[in-house]
Parts: C-alpha cells; sequence; structure tokens
C-alpha cells in the first residue's frame, strides 16, 4: 500500500474533537475551564487548535468527562504525526514541481505528452522520464545531451534543438529495451539486406514486410515520429546484443525510407558491435556528414544495395533524355522500383523538385 494514500488532506487538532464534546453536552467553556482548573484563554487555544492537550490536562479531560486521558493523548499524538506528514508531503510536492520546472526547460514535454508517455502525474511522469532517459537524478537528464550536443554543430542551414534531439533518441533507446527480437547473427546481414531490396521493389506493405523480416533476423525496428527541430532521418545503435534501427519517416516516400533502412544496416555491418556506446544519428539533408567517411562509406552500402553500380553506370543523367517514361523503362528492364531510380536520379542531380507521376508514396 502506497503510504502517501494514509495521509489526511488536513490533521485535525484534539481540540476540535474536545470543541464538538462540550458543544454536544451544551457545557459553557469559561465554566469547563473553571471545572478543569484552567484559564479560559488557555482552553480557547486548545480548541482553536493553537495549544496542545498535555498529559495533564488529559487527565483533567477524562476526570470531567469521564472520556480516558490516552484517547486524549492518542488523538494529540495522531495530529502531531498527521501534522508532520503534511508537512513532509508538502516538501516533497514543492521539490516536485521545482524538478518538473527545470525539466520542462531540459526536454520536450509536450512532445512526450504527444507519445502517450506522461500521465499528468508530477511523481510519476518524473520517474518515467528518468526511466526513459536511465537517469537517477535531474543532473542526469540535463547531461544527457552531451552525447549529442555536435552532431550538428558544423551546419548553418539546419535548425536543431539539441534538446528535442536527445529526447528523441533517448525515447528510440528505451523503446528499444522494452521490443523483444530473435537472436541476432551478423552473418545473415547480406540475407537481410537482399530480403529488403526485394521487399522494396516489389513495393507492397514494404512497412510492415520490413519491420517483421528485420525482428526475424535480431534486428530490432522503430518508426518514431521527430519533435520540432529535430532533422534527423535514422538512429543505429545496439541495445544489448540486438541492434536497432530507428527512423521518423521525416520524408514519408519508399526512397526514403529504403535508403535509410539500408544506410542504418551498413553502419550495423560495417561500424557497430554488440553492446557498443558507439550509435550513428543521419540527417541526408546535412551535406558536411557526407565528408565523414563511415557515413560516406554507408551511403554507398545503401546506393548499391539499391541500384547495382554496373546497373547504375548505364542510366543517363541528361535532363534531356530524363522524363518519366525513361524513368519506367529503366526501372523495368533492371527490376527496379522506379520511385527508388527517381529517388537516386534526385540525389545525384540535387534536383528533388521534378515533375513527375511516379507515386513515391510508401505503405
Amino acid at each position: 500500500m502506497n503510504s502517501s494514500a494514509l495521509i489526511p488532506a488536513i490533521s485535525t487538532h484534539p481540540g476540535e474533537v474536545l470543541k464538538d464534546e462540550l458543544d454536544s453536552r451544551n457545557i459553557k467553556q469559561k465554566e469547563f475551564a473553571h471545572d478543569i482548573g484552567t484559564s479560559p484563554t488557555i482552553l480557547n487555544e486548545i480548541l482553536k487548535g493553537k495549544r496542545n492537550i498535555t498529559a495533564d490536562i488529559a487527565l483533567h479531560l477524562e476526570a470531567q468527562l469521564e472520556i480516558p486521558a490516552d484517547f486524549w493523548m492518542k488523538l494529540q499524538s495522531q495530529y502531531d504525526i498527521d501534522l508532520a506528514r503534511i508537512k513532509q508531503r508538502n516538501i516533497e510536492k514543492r521539490n516536485l514541481i521545482e524538478t518538473w520546472k527545470a525539466i520542462k526547460v531540459a526536454i520536450p514535454v509536450k512532445y512526450l505528452e504527444k507519445l502517450n508517455l506522461l500521465a499528468n502525474d508530477l511523481k510519476n511522469d518524473i520517474d518515467r522520464i528518468k526511466e526513459i532517459y536511465n537517469a537517477n537524478s535531474l543532473e542526469d537528464i540535463i547531461d544527457a545531451k552531451t552525447a549529442y550536443t555536435g552532431l550538428y554543430r558544423k551546419s548553418s542551414k539546419l535548425q536543431v534543438d539539441v534538446n528535442n534531439l536527445t529526447c528523441w533518441a533517448m525515447v528510440c533507446r528505451w523503446m528499444a529495451q522494452n521490443k523483444k527480437a530473435a537472436t541476432y547473427n551478423a552473418s545473415n546481414l547480406s540475407a537481410v539486406k537482399q530480403r529488403i531490396i526485394e521487399i522494396v521493389n516489389k513495393n507492397h506493405n514494404v512497412i510492415d514486410e520490413v519491420t517483421q523480416l528485420l525482428y526475424d533476423y535480431g534486428i530490432k525496428f522503430i518508426i518514431l515520429e521527430k519533435p520540432d527541430q529535430t532533422p534527423v532521418d535514422g538512429f543505429s545503435f545496439f541495445s544489448g546484443l540486438n541492434p536497432v534501427i530507428a527512423i521518423t519517416l521525416r520524408k514519408k516516400t519508399i526512397d526514403n525510407f529504403s535508403f535509410t533502412v539500408l544506410h542504418e544496416l551498413g553502419h550495423i555491418q560495417d561500424h557497430l558491435r554488440p553492446n557498443s556506446t558507439s550509435f550513428f544519428i543521419d540527417c541526408f539533408d546535412l551535406q558536411e556528414s557526407k565528408k565523414d567517411t563511415n557515413e560516406a562509406q554507408a551511403d554507398r552500402y545503401a546506393q548499391q544495395a539499391l541500384i547495382p553500380p554496373a546497373v547504375w553506370a548505364t542510366f543517363s543523367l541528361s535532363k534531356n533524355i530524363f522524363n518519366d517514361l525513361y524513368i519506367q523503362q529503366f526501372a523495368q528492364e533492371h527490376n527496379l522500383n522506379p520511385a527508388i531510380v527517381l529517388g537516386r536520379y534526385s540525389f545525384e542531380t540535387n534536383n528533388y523538385k521534378v515533375r513527375t507521376t511516379i507515386d513515391r508514396g510508401i505503405n
């Protein structure tokens, strides 16, 4: 049982009980003060809860009212205990309020509320946030963003809220801990990659099939919408012995989904190991990241998986040749999803505003 449930909203002073007793017996306070050998002032202070009932007074009450002295002493003792508990509860509540005030500065509370992770109860919400951040204190929560602070420092065009980015990453890690997957074996990654390509090119029920595929091979998969000012596409890391791929679907297209999943799969194959604390957070709008060797390697892994180099070498990037029909014919010839070809064309030409009838949507 929660001990806080035993704490009354207010404490009842024994003087209130005494006053009710005198009123019920129609005894005047001045007369009663005389009868128990005390002053009217002292009695009045007891009745108003401003003075405690002592052992001597309890004995006088017993003699006059025939109510045992220990009854009055128990009332006084319970009042003192309740008062102390209420005071302690108020102190704890003030501490919770102060902690919550600081938390709202450090993390996007409204984002967690949107994800239905909070219960509108200060103590439970603070405990949940500590659980998500794997933190023992407020300081741990605030310090959590240290690992993510420098990720976008080179970008002048992207507006990044590091608190929001950290929160998204911590929720992904927390969700991964609570998900079950098969035993992971790195030797199966080639088979996983090939199966993803088959699912993407088939372009039917892609998200569900890729999700199930990854879990069957011991790779936890999370799709989690991002908070504001958090330009992130993918996140890869290990949760114990299982690798994790988390994505945002920031761009809801089949080509972005496919590239992101395979890019993170490339990190798992080449850069991450079980029980490692290393991780990769990727935003494909951040051109500076292309200078990073690991990111470039993961890019090549995804690109070459989706469209083999020898096949792409036969594609013409000429603007005079480009049209939907050419894309569709090229895709059909090589058993590719036209949206994947279109996405690669846009990337190579930096032209993401092409007019097209090709469906790039994902289901």
